[in-house]
């Protein structure tokens, strides 16, 4: 039961004679009310103002005066005097489970994902609207809630940009992963990023998001592992992902570099920064997934989602600390240096890569800046 269902008429109304509600509790800033304009301007007006009988705004406001600020003089409406305000302070699609109680006590709500008024538009035609509009224009325009154009931390227009002729053929696969091990519509996406590297280069040739259980996302890990020839899989150690970790050593001839982050989400993003902003990341031109990867990088960190930003920090992270070139080039070149000095991998190393990155430090210590570890 969403109780929203009710057959609407569209209205053409002067945005003149719309009265702005003093009781709004969303708020438009003179930089939103330009994108808004921007988009509709661009797009035309394809989302009707939600108005009472007597002509006072319910939902639209920023549309209004950004109708205003274009010049317009006609702007469709929808009146819904048969509905409280309580009901329509939402989205047009629910980004979370939503009930209402009505002034006679009824209780109604919708689910996460479901429309506002489906017998007006269906999920899958809203859907259809956001990929044709882009994240940018729909969320302005439809969710009520425009997205900054240049990013609080991470600004979108300083990754670069690559077609696929560009990759050296020398550069080696890499994969990050951020988890999440549940797969309601409520929950976070596991992110697989797949990148290429090559010297100082990160080229970002792949971005998908899931929402699978466990067992599911083992097995997409694999899929996409050996799909893409990875070299490398970066996923964050923790008490979340240990037994995933543990499973596709079995399973995999897999390179895994070890991650543990340090710092909140916005520190971790901060010391990226300046890798991006130096045209070292490089995004597949006319990729299918860079308008949600967009989208997210300028709204972090006030956004729904932060999984795409996750999976990029924790990447370069690995890539600035040299972790992906722990091969067995590195291992003998570390043990022929320090043979003379009876050096021995022994049991205080559970594995290669614990002896190697051991050997890199020695390296570092010794200043050998001659060798690339």
């Amino acid at each position: 039961m969403n109780g929203f269902k009710k057959e609407l008429k569209v209205l053409y109304k002067n945005p003149k004679e719309l009265k702005l509600n003093p009781k709004n509790s969303r708020t438009h800033s003179k930089k939103q009310i330009q994108k808004i304009a921007k988009s509709i301007d661009k797009l035309g007006f394809n989302n009707p103002v939600l108005i009472d009988a007597d002509d006072v705004i319910i939902a639209g406001h920023g549309r209004v005066l950004a109708a205003l600020e274009l010049g317009l003089t006609k702007i469709p409406s929808i009146c819904l005097n048969h509905m409280t305000q309580e009901q329509i302070r939402a989205y047009v699609i629910a980004e979370k489970d939503e009930r209402f109680t009505l002034s006679n006590g009824k209780t109604v709500g919708r689910k996460a994902q479901e429309a506002l008024n489906p017998s007006l538009e269906s999920v899958d035609i809203l859907n259809n609207q956001r990929k044709l509009m882009n994240e940018y224009n729909f969320s302005a325009q439809y969710q009520q809630n425009p997205i900054p154009l240049a990013g609080n931390i991470i600004n979108y227009d300083w990754f670069a940009q690559f077609s696929k002729f560009e990759i050296p053929v020398e550069a080696k696969t890499i994969q990050s992963w951020d988890i999440a091990l549940k797969d309601g519509k409520n929950n976070d996406y596991s992110v697989c990023i797949t990148a290429k590297i090559f010297e100082t280069k990160l080229y970002i040739t792949d971005i998908q998001r899931f929402k699978l259980d466990l067992p599911a996302l083992a097995s997409k890990i694999e899929e996409l592992y050996v799909a893409e020839n990875c070299n490398h899989l970066v996923i964050e150690e923790s008490s979340v992902s240990i037994s995933l970790i543990q499973y596709l050593k079995k399973v995999l001839p897999v390179s895994f570099i070890s991650y543990k982050p340090k710092g909140n989400k916005i520190s971790r993003a901060n010391s990226v920064a300046l890798y991006i902003k130096s045209k070292d990341v490089l995004l597949a031109e006319d990729a299918k997934w860079l308008d949600e990867f967009r989208a997210e990088i300028n709204a972090f960190p006030n956004g729904k989602h932060d999984d795409q930003v996750d999976a990029l920090t924790q990447l370069i992270d690995s890539v600035k600390s040299n972790q992906y070139n722990c091969t067995l080039e590195t291992l003998a070149k570390a043990i022929k240096e320090h043979k003379e000095k009876e050096l021995s991998v022994n049991l205080l190393y559970s594995s290669a890569q614990e002896f190697c990155q051991f050997a890199m430090r020695q390296i570092k210590y010794q200043g050998k800046k001659n060798i690339k570890y």
